[in-house]
C-alpha cells in the first residue's frame, strides 16, 4: 500500500479519494430527492383518488396536477388532472401522451379518441379492434341510425371507457326514440358495462318495468327508494316517459308521481274520469290499490264532500297511514266524536258560545275549542218534547233554535256530548 502511496503519490490519492466521495454523495442527494419526489407523488395521487371517490372534482384534478408534476413519466396521474368534460383539453392530452414512454401511450391515445367521440371533435385518432368499431357505432347512432347490436372484434376486447361510454349513448338514443326493445337491449349492455354506477339502480328499474315477467309488487318495492331520494325529479320523468312506453301497466306508475307535481291529465288517469266516485272507491277497496291511489282518492272525497266515502277509505288503510288519514277526514268533517276518541283531547269537545234567547228563538254558535264545528245533528229537547228537526237552523257554527209555546228545563246534545243543560235564559 506504501508503495502505491508512493508511486501514485499523496496529492493525487487524495484528490482521486475526494472526487470519488463527491461523486458518492452527489448520488447520493439525487437518489433521496427522487425518492422524496416520487413519495410526494403517490402521495398526492392517493389524495386525487380519495377525492374522486368522494365525487370532490376539483379537489381530485388539483391534487392530480401535484401527482403529474412530480411523477411525469405516468400516465395515471397525467389521467386525472385532465378535465374529459372539456372540449378543449386537446393540446393537454397531446402533451401527455409526448412526455410518457412508448408502452404507456397506447391507453392514452384511446382515451384521446374518445374525448374526441364525446365531443365531436374532427380529426379523430385512428384505433384498431373493438375500439374502433363501437366508435364507428356511435357515428350511426348520432346519424339517426336505428340502434344497431355491437360489434366486438374477437380477438381484441375493447377498452372498458369506450365501452361504457358506447352504451350509454345506445341507451340515451334508444330511451330517446322510445324504442321498447332496443331499450331493454342496451339496458343489459349498461348494467353489465357499468355494474357499479351509482344510476344503475334506474336503469334496473326501467329494465324490469318492460319486462312482462316482473310482477308489478316486485317494481313497487324497487321503486320506493327510487321515488324518495334526492333524484326523486328525475325518477318521475323516468315514469312518465314509462307510462308511455308501457300503457298496460299506467295504473302502476301513475300513482308513483308525487301528488303536487302531477298534471290534470294524469290525475285524470289515475281517478279514471270516464267512473264515479263510487265505482273507484268500491274497485279501491275491493283490490287493495297502492296507498298512494288510496290518498289521491280520500283528497277527491273530501274535495267533493263525500266524506263517508272517505271514511271507508282512511280505515282500509294500514297505520300509521291509517291513524293519519282517520284524523284528517274526521277534521274535514267536523267528526268532532272521532277526534275526541283519536287523541282524548277536550279541544275537540262542541261548546254552545253567546247562547241568547231572543222573542221565539235561542241562539248560539256551537264549535269546538279546537275552532271545528261539528257536521253531527243537534238534538234539542224542551221538557219531554223534542224539537223538530226543520226548526233548527244551522249556518256554519251558527244554531238558531225556534222554540214555539214549549217551556221548561232544556237539554241541547250533539252526538254524544251535551251541550246545554238548564233553563232559557
Amino acid at each position: 500500500m506504501s508503495s502505491f502511496i508512493e508511486a501514485f503519490g499523496h496529492r493525487r490519492l487524495g484528490f482521486a479519494f475526494h472526487v470519488i466521495a463527491a461523486i458518492c454523495g452527489i448520488s447520493a442527494a439525487y437518489l433521496t430527492w427522487t425518492a422524496t419526489e416520487r413519495w410526494l407523488g403517490i402521495y398526492a395521487l392517493d389524495k386525487a383518488q380519495v377525492a374522486a371517490l368522494a365525487g370532490d372534482f376539483r379537489a381530485m384534478h388539483d391534487a392530480a396536477k401535484d401527482a403529474s408534476d412530480y411523477l411525469p413519466d405516468l400516465a395515471a396521474p397525467g389521467l386525472l388532472a385532465i378535465d374529459w368534460s372539456d372540449p378543449h383539453a386537446t393540446p393537454a392530452i397531446e402533451r401527455l401522451i409526448n412526455r410518457l414512454p412508448n408502452q404507456q401511450r397506447p391507453f392514452v391515445e384511446t382515451m384521446q379518441a374518445l374525448h374526441h367521440a364525446m365531443h365531436q371533435l374532427p380529426n379523430s385518432p385512428s384505433l384498431s379492434g373493438s375500439d374502433e368499431q363501437l366508435l364507428k357505432s356511435i357515428h350511426k347512432t348520432r346519424q339517426g341510425l336505428p340502434t344497431a347490436p355491437l360489434e366486438f372484434v374477437s380477438s381484441d376486447p375493447p377498452s372498458a371507457p369506450i365501452w361504457g361510454f358506447v352504451v350509454q349513448q345506445q341507451f340515451i338514443a334508444a330511451w330517446t326514440e322510445a324504442n321498447r326493445n332496443a331499450i331493454r337491449k342496451t339496458a343489459g349492455n349498461l348494467r353489465l358495462a357499468m355494474p357499479s354506477h351509482p344510476e344503475q339502480r334506474y336503469v334496473t328499474f326501467i329494465n324490469n318495468a318492460l319486462t312482462p315477467d316482473i310482477k308489478n309488487n316486485v317494481l313497487v318495492e324497487q321503486a320506493k327508494p327510487l321515488s324518495s331520494d334526492v333524484g326523486a325529479l328525475a325518477f318521475t320523468r323516468i315514469l312518465r316517459q314509462l307510462v308511455t312506453l308501457v300503457p298496460e301497466r299506467s295504473a302502476l306508475f301513475l300513482p308513483l308521481i308525487p301528488p303536487d307535481i302531477r298534471t290534470p291529465a294524469e290525475n285524470a288517469a289515475l281517478l279514471g274520469s270516464d267512473k264515479t266516485l263510487e265505482q273507484l272507491v268500491t274497485s279501491a277497496l275491493k283490490s287493495g290499490t297502492l296507498l298512494r291511489t288510496v290518498v289521491a282518492l280520500i283528497e277527491r272525497s273530501l274535495t267533493e264532500q263525500r266524506y263517508d266515502l272517505a271514511k271507508q277509505l282512511a280505515a282500509s288503510l294500514k297505520e300509521p297511514e291509517r291513524a293519519t288519514w282517520t284524523r284528517a277526514v274526521a277534521q274535514a268533517a267536523g267528526d268532532l266524536t272521532t277526534l275526541q276518541q283519536l287523541t282524548l283531547d277536550a279541544g275537540y269537545i262542541p261548546t254552545a258560545y253567546g247562547l241568547q234567547h231572543q222573542g221565539n228563538h235561542l241562539r248560539f254558535h256551537l264549535i269546538s275549542p279546537a275552532g271545528i264545528a261539528p257536521s253531527a245533528a243537534v238534538l234539542v229537547r224542551i221538557g219531554t218534547e223534542v224539537i223538530a228537526d226543520e226548526r233548527i237552523q244551522r249556518l256554519g257554527s251558527l244554531v238558531n233554535i225556534t222554540l214555539g209555546e214549549q217551556r221548561g228545563p232544556v237539554v241541547i246534545t250533539c252526538d254524544k256530548f251535551t251541550i246545554y243543560s238548564g233553563t232559557i235564559p
